[in-house]
This record gives C-alpha cells, sequence and structure tokens, in this order.
C-alpha cells in the first residue's frame, strides 16, 4: 500500500523525538554537515551495533547507468545510486524480493544483501522490477562508537524508515521532502546555510 505524503508525514511526525539509531532508521544530515560525502543525504541504517554501523545513501543517484557495470543485473528503468564513500567499486543491493534473491530483512518489505546468481536468472526471466530493487556503489561505514559521537555533535537526525521512501526512484529532492514532512523547525532548518555566519 502507497502512503499519501500525509499519513507518512503523520508517521514521521509520531518519531520525532530523539532516538538511538538502530537498523532500519534513516539518517538525515543535519543541514550544517558540512562533509561533502554526506551533506543533505538520506542513509538507511542496515547495520548497527556497538562496534560498527553501515548504511546506505538512498537520495544521490549517480550519472552512470548500471548496464556499463553489470549488464546482466541492468533493468529497464533502473538506477544505481551512490551508496557511501567506502569501497566504491563493491556494488550492493536493497530489495523486496527475498523469495527470489535471498537477503536480511532490513524493516519488513526491505532486505538487504542478495545471491548475485539468483539475482541474475531472475532478472534474466523478468521477476524483479525496477520498483522493487535499488543498486548501489559503495556504502556508509562507522567504526566503535563514531556514529555516537556524531550524533552528539547533532551532524544527523533519526527518524524510522519506511519501505514506501526506499523505493522512491532516487532523488536529490528527498531530504528536503522529508525535513518538510518533519515539520517545524526543521522545514525551516532546511533552508539554513551550511555555516551559519552566511546567513
Amino acid at each position: 500500500m502507497v502512503m499519501t505524503d500525509k499519513e507518512l508525514g503523520e508517521k514521521l511526525l509520531s518519531f520525532r523525538t530523539k532516538h538511538e539509531p538502530q537498523k532500519g532508521y534513516f539518517l538525515l544530515a543535519n543541514p550544517f554537515m558540512l562533509d561533502p560525502n554526506f551533506r543533505k543525504t538520506v542513509v538507511l541504517l542496515t547495520e548497527h551495533d556497538d562496534q560498527h554501523s553501515v548504511g546506505y545513501v538512498i537520495n544521490r543517484p549517480l550519472n552512470i547507468s548500471l548496464k556499463q557495470l553489470a549488464p546482466k543485473l541492468y533493468i529497464e528503468g533502473s538506477s544505481l545510486g551512490y551508496g557511501g564513500p567506502v569501497q566504491t567499486e563493491t556494488l550492493h543491493v536493497l530489495h523486496s524480493r527475498p523469495d527470489l534473491i535471498g537477503g536480511e530483512e532490513v524493516i519488513p518489505g526491505v532486505y538487504w544483501g542478495a545471491d548475485f546468481e539468483a539475482l541474475e536468472k531472475a532478472i534474466a526471466e523478468g521477476k524483479i522490477t525496477p520498483d522493487s530493487i535499488r543498486f548501489f556503489l559503495g556504502y556508509a561505514g562507522w567504526g566503535p562508537k563514531q556514529l555516537y559521537f556524531e550524533l552528539e555533535e547533532d551532524s544527523w537526525i533519526v527518524i524510522p524508515a519506511t519501505a514506501e521512501v526506499i523505493f522512491e526512484p532516487p532523488s536529490e529532492d528527498l531530504w528536503g521532502y522529508l525535513m518538510d514532512l518533519l515539520g517545524f523547525p526543521y522545514n525551516v532548518m532546511k533552508r539554513f546555510p551550511p555555516t551559519p555566519s552566511l546567513n
């Protein structure tokens, strides 16, 4: 079932209090984030514990076709995204078809990783659609306590993830869209320059 903007906004608003990072949550970059790797990004956490965290930037499409890199994995209408600054030569997937290609559940309806031989077969048989899978180059990674340190610096806003957002066509506008849905003060903060003194 597809949520309307109003329904999604109400769901996000119900979680506006501060949250601890955990698998299946989004990290929204604070408007003052200066790191170009994560400026105005939305990151889905797929792993998180005291020793490390792993996630994927879901709102930074690349101007590279998957057809060029991995023709057997190309699906008409699919896209390739920047997953993060770690191991940018590696290909990763989020999807909704564990029945066909395996994977580890992140949240209901969203799975991380796949059996790539099974994925190639399912694509060749036309069983995987572009709205059921996302491909990424690289990932975002944090070492022990590193993410907690960034949260103490207010680098991130933590909110629950939804499958509806994850499988939307990738767009750099997603960050601003989610900030708007969160309402005040986030919808105002999104217009701040990265360095407040420039305002």
